[in-house]
């Protein structure tokens, strides 16, 4: 999904549909869910057809109906996104809760993907014991199990009072007791730097504490860790480990959003961040913009762009109908923010009412 938004971030033509449907990810509506997907797709032809026409608008409604043919509506995913040029046309299936809309303009809608990666961040959950060590990766409260990288691990430690067999972990006759359970938990984090490599996502560590507290205390990617569930998880499936580390997880993302709104006040009045679209709007066409702050569901007035200024239609001479204008400038504006490195963080309704709903931490 990272490397999809990527491209179309980099993406530009003469007219982009881009189509995003929710469905219902238990797969108990798909009915429901095809009856949406055609609604839109209708309402998608429409809006083409009044931007374009004869061939050029047949080349976009061709590419656009065959990649509407491929989409698989099927328990698991949680909506599609449609994007459509004269040139190509792809669908892709989002693991993540997304808003249906429809948006033709020069350059694909990219931020309800953006945003739906951020509310729904990926992760990872170790599983910890003195007997094994299993990892999974997910979505939300969607994990999977990791069979790679050694996962899952297994101690063969014995015991003190039983050491009569001893493994490759057992400890030395007179040794540490712990000893061999610190070499167990280094093997078990050498294969979870492998399993991050060049991937690095917040970690939650399960298991008993003392296990969780002694793994922690020789593992070198502690630095990644946001939160612990306290408990034996090794018979768990990843249902409920999942369950169980969203909401963990949810609580790591809404102090991070209340950490956001505070550093944004605070570096209003020292000039290190701006609020209001107008302002922000011109800071980050400059490319300054290191963290957008938005609420999830702010939108602007139709507007043009006019020496890299924002200009709203109503005080323009464009026809409002005109492909240059931007129906929401805020997709427009996340985009040139993502595009030039920043980030963005979307907040509740209302988060940021007292500065113009949005907000622009600067370079």
């Amino acid at each position: 999904m990272f490397e999809f938004i990527d491209d179309l971030l980099r993406l530009e033509a003469d007219l982009v549909v881009t189509l995003t449907a929710p469905f219902d990810p238990t797969g108990q509506g798909n009915d429901e869910d095809r009856i949406r997907l055609r609604n839109l797709l209708s309402d998608a032809r429409t809006q083409v057809q009044s931007h374009l026409d004869g061939r050029d608008a047949k080349a976009v409604l061709a590419n656009l109906d065959q990649a509407a043919e491929s989409v698989e509506i099927r328990g698991g995913s949680y909506g599609v996104v449609i994007v459509a040029t004269a040139d190509q046309g792809q669908a892709h299936l989002v693991p993540f809760p997304i808003k249906e809309g429809v948006l033709v303009d020069r350059t694909p809608a990219t931020r309800y993907l953006i945003q739906g990666m951020r509310r729904s961040p990926r992760s990872r959950v170790l599983v910890v014991s003195d007997h094994s060590a299993r990892l999974f990766e997910g979505i939300r409260y969607d994990m999977i199990e990791v069979t790679d990288y050694g996962f899952p691990f297994a101690s063969d430690i014995t015991p003190k009072d039983n050491r009569a067999i001893a493994g490759k972990f057992a400890q030395d006759p007179g040794g540490d007791p712990k000893e061999a359970y610190r070499k167990y938990f280094r093997t078990v984090d050498a294969g979870l730097t492998q399993a991050s490599a060049g991937d690095p996502l917040p970690l939650i560590i399960a298991g008993v504490r003392n296990s969780a507290e002694l793994f922690e205390d020789v593992s070198s990617n502690v630095g990644s860790v946001v939160g612990r569930l306290d408990g034996s998880y090794e018979q768990a499936n990843a249902h409920d480990i999942g369950e169980a580390a969203w909401k963990v997880l949810r609580e790591v993302l809404k102090a991070r959003r209340d950490e956001v709104v505070e550093d944004l006040n605070n570096r209003l009045h020292t000039a290190k961040a701006v609020a209001g679209m107008d302002e922000v709007w011109q800071y980050a066409r400059e490319g300054r913009g290191r963290l957008l702050v938005v609420e999830e569901d702010y939108k602007h007035t139709p507007s043009v762009e006019v020496d890299l200024r924002l200009v709203r239609v109503e005080d323009s001479s464009v026809d409002p109908s005109d492909i240059s204008v931007m129906q929401d400038p805020v997709d427009e504006l996340v985009e040139h923010v993502v595009r030039a490195g920043g980030t963005v963080e979307f907040l509740a309704s209302g988060a940021l009412a007292d500065v113009g709903r949005v907000g622009l931490l600067l370079r």
